[in-house]
């Protein structure tokens, strides 16, 4: 019979230290996800600039997706902008998706001044439409680094 208890006690023992030592908050290398907009009104062509910041490195030429929501419009293709650095691709656009992917020209190193806050901007010139109806919506952000999709803080469509 002691024997039989201390085993319950050794395994309950061991269970308690599995579950205080699991992580109970996933730690994302992609934060502080927020999205400005204007203008913020329903069917309005609009400038989007969306706010992040890295705590993983992105490495030159890998991929940061922004995914909006499905109410979005989107441009045919990316318009043709003299900005773009020479040899710079434009972002991929997957309709279906409603997502933009674009690849760093640079390293985003964290751990360097200035590179861990980010901010996308997609000018009103690229086409993008905001929902043809008010409410409240969220972005989503992936990179190459953190594949899984981090929801921005909702934003309002008036």
């Amino acid at each position: 019979m002691k024997r039989k208890s201390f085993s319950l006690l050794a395994i309950l023992v061991l269970l308690i230290t599995l579950v205080i030592s699991f992580p109970t908050n996933k730690a994302f290398a992609t934060k502080n996800v927020w999205v400005e907009v204007e203008p913020n009104t329903y069917g309005s062509t609009a400038t989007y600039k969306i706010h992040f910041r890295l705590e993983k490195t992105l490495r030159i030429h890998e991929w940061i997706k922004i995914i909006f929501p499905p109410e979005t419009e989107f441009p045919e293709e990316f318009p043709e902008d003299p900005a773009l650095l020479y040899n710079a691709t434009p972002p991929e656009i997957d309709h279906e998706e409603r997502s933009f992917k674009f690849f760093s020209h640079i390293e985003l190193d964290p751990d360097k001044v200035g590179y861990s806050d980010i901010v996308v901007t997609f000018p009103n010139t690229v086409g993008i439409k905001n929902p043809s109806i008010p409410g409240e919506y969220t972005i989503l952000i992936c990179t190459q680094a953190e594949p899984e999709p981090i929801e921005s803080i909702p934003y309002t469509i008036k």
